[in-house]
């Protein structure tokens, strides 16, 4: 039975062969009499022999289905790629029960298709139901489980359902670990993919116990140009980036991006989401010019690769259009409230993605005097961040302060006071991303302070705020240049009317958080 079934996979191997041979022979020069073929030509030349001529060779006929269609998804052709892996999906389906593993790999395949394209609630699912499906039929453990599990985790991860995630994310690690062994490369990317979600939920020690494993299995063994190596840097980078290691980031995000460049000359989805790692990084270290250049060229690469609305798309349309305003651009609400809306239709109102860009959006419109409109979504969005989560998160101070600010406008200085207080708290143990608002809001309510005549207690929180900002930075980064003016206006009037130099109220002079660092900057 071994050597039968061993016989029937070289044939099949040595069919599979003979045909891509034979559609290469296609593209000869000399048989198509000097036309040349662009590699989407011999696809979808490949595509129309494999439906016409291989109907009484299933097997062959379903291997080919994903190959090319895996190569279609490479050029960042995702219809083609997902016509392809359904049709594949649809011959194995006929071939073999729901508990055999080429069934379960086939659907991964489709699932991972529709989450590359932002369709996350169709790959959950279609992967709930083939888990389902493959373990009521009594499918082994397999590569296959693992990989589908490893995708079920990401697509509950992108629709923010970060404990189901996790579940799934360990639970394909430890079957990983006994198929392959605890050092494999293909255990290292469920160490990544664990990693990264913990990063994004801040469990930064063990995300980066998580990533520098999973880089020290691939050092060494893969290619340093191995895409999977660039990406475990740019996401170990990111850790770092959060709990204040801008200087150890920098490298290993220029690395990935040098390295990503050269394997993924058409900017694919990898590329494109580091260069959005880097814009961050830059825009922590307040280089604003440098840093909307940089998120320019992630944004063309979303858009090119994925769409202009796609959830990633949007969310780096709104972080761009918050960079774009640091600049003192005030062109950036109609590309904010666009990213806003398409987050909500994509993903819900109470996604973390469309609560940011909501925060965004109500500072946008804030600065530019549309009060109504920016209490209108600040009331909601806050409303929802708090029935989300027990506790503020450090993120979502920007929503407080922005309330804060409209409460003064509205006459209620107490309530401002409160307000203000709660944003700056918030941000005590927050990630070095995070603390990036603390000079902001300092600033806002040191401008309060100042406008109401208290004047000590604004200069004293306008230094503390200046002290911030690195002196490498751009001098033009707005908040830096209103603390500036501020300051001199403060102390200009404090020379000028001793007598207003009053005590601090009640509500003024909030203490530095303890984790705070200097020299930032951010959102």
């Amino acid at each position: 039975w071994q050597a039968r079934a061993a016989r029937q996979e070289m044939a099949r191997a040595d069919r599979v062969k003979e045909f891509l041979v034979d559609l290469l022979h296609q593209a000869d020069p000399n048989v198509t009499q000097g036309k040349e073929f662009t590699v989407r030509e011999l696809l979808d030349r490949g595509t129309h022999r494999v439906d016409s001529m291989l109907g009484r060779e299933p097997r062959v006929q379903a291997e080919l289905y994903e190959l090319i269609g895996n190569t279609y998804a490479h050029l960042g052709l995702a219809d083609q790629a997902d016509t392809l892996h359904r049709k594949g999906l649809a011959v194995i389906r006929a071939l073999y029960g729901p508990g055999d593993p080429e069934v379960l790999d086939q659907e991964m395949a489709v699932a991972w298709g529709l989450n590359d394209r932002g369709r996350y609630r169709d790959a959950d699912s279609l992967l709930t139901r083939a888990l389902a499906s493959y373990q009521a039929a009594g499918g082994p453990e397999s590569q296959a489980l693992s990989d589908a599990i490893d995708i079920l985790g990401t697509a509950k991860k992108r629709l923010d359902q970060q404990a189901a995630a996790e579940s799934l994310y360990r639970r394909s690690l430890a079957m990983q670990i006994r198929l392959t062994g605890a050092s494999d490369t293909i255990t290292a990317s469920r160490l990544s993919d664990l990693g990264v979600l913990l990063g994004g939920q801040n469990r930064l020690v063990p995300a980066e116990s998580a990533l520098v494993a999973a880089q020290a299995h691939r050092r060494g063994v893969l290619d340093p140009l191995d895409v999977r190596y660039l990406v475990g840097e740019a996401s170990l980078a990111s850790v770092m980036m959060k709990r204040g290691d801008l200087a150890g980031a920098e490298p290993r995000l220029t690395t990935a991006l040098a390295g990503l460049r050269q394997v993924e000359k058409n900017g694919d989805l990898n590329l494109a989401r580091t260069l959005d790692r880097m814009a961050l990084l830059q825009f922590l270290q307040m280089h604003v010019a440098a840093t909307i250049r940089t998120g320019e060229m992630a944004h063309d690469m979303f858009v090119t690769r994925m769409g202009d609305d796609h959830p990633e798309t949007l969310n780096n349309l709104s972080a761009l259009a918050w960079y774009r305003s640091a600049s003192g651009d005030s062109n950036v609400r109609k590309a904010a409230n666009l990213a806003y809306e398409g987050l909500r239709l994509k993903l819900g109102d109470r996604h973390d993605w469309t609560l940011l860009a909501g925060q965004r959006l109500c500072a946008i419109l804030l600065r530019a005097g549309q009060f109504a409109q920016a209490r209108s979504i600040d009331d909601v969005t806050l409303a929802t961040v708090r029935d989300k989560y027990e506790h503020l998160p450090p993120a979502f101070a920007g929503l407080i302060a922005t309330q804060a600010q409209l409460l003064e406008i509205r006459g209620d200085s107490s309530a401002a006071d409160t307000s203000f207080r709660e944003a700056l708290g918030s941000l005590t143990g927050g990630t070095r991303v995070d603390s990036a608002a603390y000079p902001g809001i300092l600033t806002q309510y040191a401008e309060l302070l100042a406008a109401r005549g208290n004047l000590q207690a604004a200069g004293s929180m306008l230094r503390q705020a200046l002290a911030f900002f690195p002196a490498g930075g751009d001098s033009s980064e707005v908040t830096s240049v209103e603390a500036r003016r501020e300051l001199a206006l403060v102390i200009s009037s404090a020379t000028s009317h001793p007598q207003s130099r009053i005590e601090p109220t009640k509500a003024g002079g909030p203490s530095k958080p303890a984790r705070v660092p200097t020299g930032v900057r951010g959102n």
